[in-house]
């Protein structure tokens, strides 16, 4: 597929309905964003701060799917007013009058945008099992470990993470319900947005997108694709398998459950121990375990107990995926950033910090 920027209708209504997916990371929330996108007066974003960060750089490379190759980008950034509202312009130079974005950080422009008379926020939350985000993350940051996943990353933002399944105003949704039966999550994604999905809506592949962030597996795919561009990218084998299978049976969406075979007990111990509880708010069924298995865990918070053997960086402090960030950072990302209505304003400290960019992709 060729990329092509259409150009703004005159027939574009007075407001925008900007859809607004909360989730913590590793949620599948690229995948739906994309399915959203999926609709003639929808335009898939992902997470928004990215593309405005890039503004300075001319959004040449901003699209995911298309890279250098894609017209949109640059060909919108010759008509962007930075002083003016990011969704209303884009809106209009898109001919959509609803932009789906995800997870916009607190204090940003991303964010104060929502603001306006003229834009409609419609708001979802996503979640998916605590063990499964997880596992992601221990994967995606191996020298943390498990522990660290659970304990110093998720529990501070699940705790906070506001999922109301019963509040009208949000259509509140878990990621394995969708997987299970996307055609009856997309008519509902069309009730709650009142648009008509087209039949082939779960054939995201179909559709033109211009995704500027979110799961290098899903824009990786897109780019495959529409652009003919090759996956080269972490565990790319297993989203190409994926995809390849996905092209022929496409009623039977991605499903990455290795975690359920790669969780050792112990590693499913320490999750119930700190988070069973918010899995279970989640409508997740808990593990059991024997009482003696508990009080081992239970140990792990005995004071000069070592949790885990500390983290040793690939070069220094300079390696991203070392356990080295200053504490009171990662506990300002946690309270700003676990998502639900709890989220104001991100701390100037962390604005200003060399590690922005870090945590952006983290909690994403």
């Amino acid at each position: 597929m060729t990329p092509r920027a259409v150009k703004g209708q005159a027939n574009m209504p007075a407001t925008v309905t900007v859809v607004v997916i909360r989730s913590l990371s590793f949620t599948g929330t690229t995948w739906i964003n994309t399915l959203l996108g999926c609709h003639p007066r929808a335009f898939a974003l992902g997470p928004p701060d990215r593309v405005i960060d890039l503004y300075e750089q001319g959004w040449h490379d901003a699209c995911r799917v298309h890279g250098s190759e894609c017209t949109f980008w640059p060909e919108f950034h010759e008509q962007y007013d930075p002083e003016g509202n990011f969704y209303l312009q884009l809106a209009r130079f898109a001919g959509k009058d609803h932009i789906v974005i995800n997870n916009p950080f607190a204090g940003t422009k991303a964010s104060r945008d929502l603001d306006h008379p003229d834009i409609t926020v419609r708001e979802m939350r996503v979640v998916r099992d605590g063990r499964a985000i997880c596992r992601s993350y221990a994967r995606n940051y191996p020298d943390s470990g498990f522990l660290h996943a659970v304990r110093e990353w998720f529990l501070g933002a699940a705790e906070s993470f506001d999922f109301a399944p019963d509040d009208p105003e949000v259509l509140s949704m878990r990621y394995e319900d969708v997987v299970a039966d996307q055609f009856a999550w997309i008519r509902r994604f069309g009730e709650f947005l009142h648009l008509s999905y087209p039949d082939n809506a779960h054939k995201f592949w179909e559709f033109e997108h211009h995704i500027a962030a979110g799961n290098p597996g899903m824009w990786a795919f897109l780019a495959q694709h529409q652009a003919g561009r090759d996956m080269n990218f972490k565990r790319s084998g297993f989203y190409a398998s994926q995809y390849a299978r996905l092209l022929r049976e496409p009623e039977k969406p991605i499903n990455d459950d290795s975690w359920k075979a790669e969780l050792t007990r112990w590693d499913r111990a320490v999750f119930d121990y700190y988070c069973g509880h918010i899995n279970a708010r989640w409508g997740y069924r808990r593990d059991t375990f024997e009482a003696d298995e508990l009080e081992k865990v239970k140990s792990l918070d005995e004071p000069g107990r070592p949790d885990e053997p500390a983290p040793v960086p690939a070069s220094g402090d300079d390696n991203p995926s070392s356990d080295k960030r200053p504490g009171r950072l990662r506990r300002a990302v946690r309270r700003c950033f676990g998502g639900g209505r709890q989220v104001v304003a991100a701390p100037t400290s962390f604005l200003d910090s060399p590690d922005r960019d870090y945590w952006m992709e983290v909690i994403r």
